[in-house]
């Protein structure tokens, strides 16, 4: 049957329905064609004002519960940062020469992205599943997923935090450098005194550690969100029957390029089945954040989109003896009361 095309109007749309070969053969009287017409287009274009309710009420909600997993770790990647700048502070004051040696060390990177992916992870697992359950006719029991997810949240991190780590670790590294060295070359510092010279670098690097961490956190906590969104989705519906969104982030920082491209502006609303990849300015990615399959840091950092995993319309819940029929009002509901502020 034929369906509202985008930006037609109605009366362009029924002109064009009820001359449809489908239409017709359907409704051979007249009068019941044009009915049907014009109820066609009111159904439609009611569906589109809820799949974008749907959209802007997932957004918020997902976008509300990341600013709660980021302030809950953010404190911890700070004093990382602060604790090895000030090593590095100390080896320079007591030796008056630039010791890296020891400071930002690759174990500790890998302490952050292991605990952030698990933290983050199981935080939006466990908000997905909740969310869903009450669409159910048998309930989801999360708890009975806390181990499989925090070991799939555990390797993911594994796999995927090599190349980052190598990346923060030089940043850092190369900060404390140029810090030390420009304060070498300062004679007003010259003068000083040990604790005065430690005081005044401390002040510089704190700043770094702040910013630093937070570029960290909040790079890695939209593609910990969404994975951990993804793998609880597939526990819940099989992953064949199901279809997967683009949503881009509406705090008035989602990145755009030039015209032609597929910038983060245009994947909003983009929808592909839950085993493809979106193709995202040429690269490949499976959800928003995700460099397991080559994105390049500009699609990456401080990318603030989200996926939006979502049944198909008669797929069947895992262990559910009917069909979900989960319909676009249902959808609008999800947003839920646990996306309010702790």
């Amino acid at each position: 049957m034929p369906t509202p095309r985008e930006n037609e109007t109605q009366s362009q749309f029924v002109a064009r329905c009820v001359i449809d070969d489908e239409a017709t053969r359907d409704f051979p009287d007249v009068d019941q064609r044009i009915a049907f017409c014009y109820s066609q287009y009111e159904r439609e274009q009611k569906n589109n004002i809820i799949s974008k309710q749907v959209k802007a009420n997932w957004q918020g909600a997902f976008e509300n519960e990341r600013r709660k997993a980021e302030k809950a770790i953010i404190g911890s990647v700070q004093r990382f940062y602060q604790t090895e700048y000030a090593k590095g502070v100390d080896a320079f004051i007591q030796q008056g020469t630039i010791q890296l040696d020891g400071i930002f060390q690759t174990e500790g990177f890998k302490k952050i992205y292991q605990d952030l992916y698990v933290q983050i992870g199981m935080r939006f697992a466990n908000w997905y599943a909740r969310n869903f359950d009450k669409f159910l006719k048998k309930g989801i029991n999360p708890n009975q997923f806390q181990n499989e997810w925090q070991n799939l949240f555990g390797q993911f991190a594994q796999q995927n935090a090599g190349a980052k780590i190598k990346l923060v670790q030089g940043t850092a590294l190369t900060t404390m450098q140029r810090i030390l060295k420009a304060n070498m070359n300062d004679p007003a510092f010259a003068a000083l005194g040990a604790r005065q010279k430690r005081d005044v670098i401390l002040r510089q690097t704190n700043l770094y550690s702040r910013n630093q961490a937070l570029r960290l956190v909040r790079t890695e906590a939209t593609a910990a969100a969404n994975y951990g969104t993804l793998q609880s989705a597939t526990t819940i519906f099989p992953a064949q029957q199901m279809m997967k969104q683009w949503v881009s982030g509406n705090d008035g920082r989602t990145r755009s390029i030039p015209k032609d491209a597929y910038d983060h502006v245009v994947m909003d609303g983009i929808e592909e089945k839950y085993e493809d990849d979106f193709k995202v300015q040429g690269e490949l990615m499976a959800f928003p954040g995700d460099s397991s399959k080559g994105a390049q840091a500009g699609n990456i950092v401080n990318c603030r989109c989200s996926v939006f995993p979502f049944p198909m319309e008669e797929a069947q819940a895992i262990n559910q003896t009917s069909g979900f029929g989960l319909s676009a009002a249902a959808l609008a509901a999800i947003l839920s009361n646990e996306s309010s502020d702790e």
